[in-house]
C-alpha cells in the first residue's frame, strides 16, 4: 500500500469540504472527466489540448503526471494525508473509492474526487522531522512511501 499526500487547495482552502463529505479532491477541472484516459501519455495530450500555451515538456510532465497518479496510481487501501494550512495538522485516512468525476460537489473546480475515510489528525509538531520534511513538497498530490509504520 502507498501513502500519499494531497493538498486540499491552495491554503487549505477546501479542508472543511473535504473532512465533511469525506472525500480528498484537487482540481484541473478544465481536462474535464478523466476516467477515459488509461496511459501517461493520455493525460500528457489532455494537458497539452487543454493547456497548449503551457505545453513545455518539463510542466507536462509535472502537472499530468499528477492527475495520472491521483486517477490511475492511487488504490482503494491506501494512505492519503492532507495538510490543513491552518491548523498545522494533518488529516490522516483511508482511500475508500475509485475515481470520480464530481463538478458541483465541493464547487466548480475542485472536480476530481476520491472518496476517503478520514481515520485522525495529526499534529505537524507530533511527526518525526523526516515525515514533516516528505510531507512539505508543493506538488499537490506526490507519494511518501517509507513511512507507513510511522503514520
Amino acid at each position: 500500500m502507498s501513502v500519499w499526500v494531497v493538498r486540499a487547495g491552495e491554503g487549505g482552502k477546501i479542508i472543511e469540504q473535504v473532512k465533511k463529505l469525506g472525500v480528498v479532491a484537487i482540481a484541473w477541472e478544465q481536462m474535464g472527466d478523466c476516467s477515459g484516459y488509461t496511459t501517461r501519455e493520455d493525460f500528457r495530450d489532455a494537458y497539452k489540448r487543454t493547456w497548449p500555451a503551457e505545453a513545455s515538456p518539463a510542466r507536462i510532465g509535472l502537472q499530468s503526471g499528477q492527475v495520472y497518479r491521483f486517477i490511475r496510481e492511487m488504490q482503494v487501501g491506501d494512505t492519503v494525508m492532507t495538510p490543513d494550512g491552518a491548523t498545522r495538522e494533518m488529516l490522516i485516512g483511508e482511500v475508500t473509492g475509485e475515481y470520480e468525476f464530481a463538478p458541483g460537489r465541493i464547487d466548480d473546480r475542485f472536480v476530481q474526487l476520491r472518496a476517503v475515510n478520514w481515520k485522525r489528525t495529526v499534529s505537524r509538531d507530533e511527526m518525526s522531522s523526516g515525515l514533516r520534511a516528505a510531507t512539505a513538497g508543493l506538488l499537490t498530490v506526490f507519494s511518501i512511501d517509507g513511512f507507513q509504520d510511522e503514520i
